[in-house]
């Protein structure tokens, strides 16, 4: 993921982390970085770098790929690329809030 205003601190921190690691790399083949963004179809995101951050900044020549991952596949069409998004968002429960049956009731066991 490139780092950008949007995203949660860890997320950036995460991200230059990784791109600053690859510039102390002394190794004679230099890692290649892609960085990605999920985004909704319509979106018109651009990334040249965040802000204070010029380990950050990308060519100006640097291709641009873009996925559906709401492609539609299988047996009747019944699964896309979300699936990948859906275990994400099920792994980090902390980021979406616990469902209801978690909340704490006094008098009730939880669960």
């Amino acid at each position: 993921m490139m780092p950008h205003e949007g995203q949660h601190a860890h997320h950036k921190t995460a991200s230059l982390s990784a791109l600053r690691a690859i510039q102390r790399y002394k190794g004679s083949k230099k890692p290649i970085v892609l960085g990605g963004q999920s985004q909704n179809k319509g979106d018109t995101f651009r990334f040249t770098e965040l802000a204070g951050y010029p380990e950050s900044r990308i060519s100006n020549m640097a291709p641009v790929f873009e996925f559906d991952r709401s492609y539609s596949f299988g047996e009747d069409n019944k699964h896309s690329y979300m699936i990948v998004a859906d275990w994400v968002k099920s792994s980090h429960k902390t980021q979406i809030g616990p469902p209801k049956r978690w909340r704490y009731e006094p008098g009730h066991a939880p669960g």
